[in-house]
């Protein structure tokens, strides 16, 4: 009788990739860089001006790139989610915890709603 693998097949984990999150990316690129304490003072400082230049479009992109950020990191530790948002997507700004993150989501979901008003 042939002997059966103890290996189980199981699916892959959702795994991360910057490039799912282009506009997430390109604001933490453009406006979490390493000077962004001295040019925005914070990084809600930072999603103001962005929001302020921003087109309709380029908000819209952010807000989804960050709402399906928020939605993959539910349930990761905190590390590994600052890893991401750091070494992978590029931002300098060291997010303290989660919160700082739905802080971000809160602020900018806001700002497109007054923006269409």
């Amino acid at each position: 009788m042939k002997k059966q693998s103890s290996k189980t097949s199981t699916a892959p984990s959702a795994a991360f990739s910057a490039a799912d999150f282009p506009q997430l990316q390109e604001f933490l690129r453009g406006y979490l860089h390493e000077d962004f304490k001295e040019e925005h003072g914070s990084a809600l400082g930072a999603l103001d001006e962005f929001c302020y230049s921003a087109t309709k479009r380029e908000r819209q992109a952010l807000k989804r790139d960050l709402d399906a950020f928020v939605t993959l990191i539910a349930g990761k530790p905190f590390d590994k989610v600052r890893d991401w948002w750091t070494r992978d997507l590029g931002s300098a700004w060291l997010p303290p915890d989660k919160k700082a993150l739905l802080a971000l989501q809160a602020q900018l979901n806001q700002a497109d709603k007054d923006k269409q008003r």
